[in-house]
């Protein structure tokens, strides 16, 4: 099942906490924009996955309410979608945090 499917039809599991749902949309992100080679080498190089899902999780977790986490986490998902494994976390962070104000500005 899809991230959109589960965020449209708010199909998340029962009782899952913000906190835990940030944290998969993170790895989730992170998994997309992680080389292959690094994959490949599996445990040895999970710091490499985690050290940027923890950064993007922190953003996620700074959301004011729901509403604003489910928009957060979609516009986290769809550019991580489109970037390449070679963006920096902190200038994909920048763009994601300029999309989220121009969806939520009045």
């Amino acid at each position: 099942m899809a991230w959109w499917t589960l965020f449209s039809k708010n199909q998340l599991p029962a009782g899952s906490p913000a906190r835990d749902t940030d944290r998969l949309v993170a790895i989730d992100c992170a998994l997309r924009l992680t080389p292959a080679s690094v994959l490949d080498s599996g445990a040895s190089e999970a710091g490499e996955v985690t050290s940027r899902a923890r950064k993007l999780a922190t953003w996620l977790a700074e959301a004011r309410d729901e509403r604003d986490a489910q928009i957060r986490r979609v516009l986290l998902l769809m550019t991580c979608d489109k970037a390449r494994p070679e963006i920096p976390s902190d200038r994909l962070l920048s763009l994601v945090k300029e999309l989220h104000h121009y969806v939520t500005r009045n």
